[in-house]
């Protein structure tokens, strides 16, 4: 509904499409309040109406300031029609990250970038955007990330990654809960990068590996497979990835390697 300006104010007789409940008064000046329901569609239907179209006599009032002429008006942020029983996902900022401060080396941030959702990101230093949700990262010191996200529904949740900086290049992979995880010379792969295979060698005695592979997001793709070891050599078949960095945990060691 347009705007409608005049000298006189008259009673426009419509059936809104959702009612706020009549002991409901909004007497919040300061925040905006939120107003919600369910509304039944019948189909077909191009547009909604809101508002109250109630006489006075019909509509509950409370005095909050005294004003001359006793009028009041309210002002409309946001309003969000949704499905009933849609799901809407929390922040999810993603895995605490290292990066090689020689190299100056990025990093992806998050873990979505949901159609119809809103992103901040805090501090901006480093980042390629603030209002995506998968930047990339390339900051100068070790800096905490927030993410502040709204949902369709306007609902907001906070959450937040740790980018480590880290001068040991040949060694670093990821971080976890703050702790840096880095190679071990008890792990070797080949060829890195690799196209199809990748050639797992251990210096333990051992037969049999488990196998973990996540992407430069922290998200495992590959949990606990297991592998043959055939003179003190496993092959991996990555075929069913997609090129990028990817990291590949091995009986508790990692590695980082690159899928052409």
């Amino acid at each position: 509904m347009d705007t409608v300006k005049g000298k006189y104010w008259e009673l426009v007789e419509l059936d809104p499409s959702y009612e706020n409940l009549p002991d409901n008064i909004l007497r919040d000046s300061v925040n905006w309040m939120v107003i919600n329901g369910t509304y039944d569609a019948a189909g077909g239907e191009q547009f909604m109406t809101i508002g109250n179209f109630r006489s006075n006599e019909n509509t509950n009032v409370d005095t909050l300031v005294d004003y001359a002429d006793g009028k009041a008006g309210y002002l409309i942020d946001d309003i969000a029609v949704w499905e009933e029983g849609a799901i809407s996902y929390p922040a999810e900022a993603g895995n605490n990250r290292a990066v090689c401060a020689i190299n100056g080396d990025s990093v992806a941030l998050g873990t979505s970038n949901y159609d119809d959702y809103f992103y901040e990101w805090t501090p901006s230093e480093g980042l390629n955007s603030t209002t995506t949700g998968r930047p990339m990262a390339k900051p100068t010191t070790t800096t905490m990330y927030y993410l502040k996200q709204k949902d369709f529904k306007f609902d907001e949740t906070i959450d937040s990654v740790l980018v480590l900086i880290s001068d040991r290049c040949d060694t670093i992979v990821s971080i976890n809960n703050g702790e840096l995880i880095i190679d071990n010379s008890q792990l070797f792969i080949y060829p890195n990068p690799a196209n199809d295979k990748l050639y797992i060698k251990t210096t333990n005695q051992t037969k049999q590996l488990n196998i973990q592979i996540y992407d430069i997001y922290g998200k495992l793709l590959i949990d606990n497979e297991e592998l043959i070891m055939e003179n003190s050599i496993a092959v991996l078949n990555i075929n069913n990835l997609n090129s990028g960095i990817y990291f590949v945990k091995v009986n508790g060691f990692a590695k980082r390697f690159v899928k052409l």
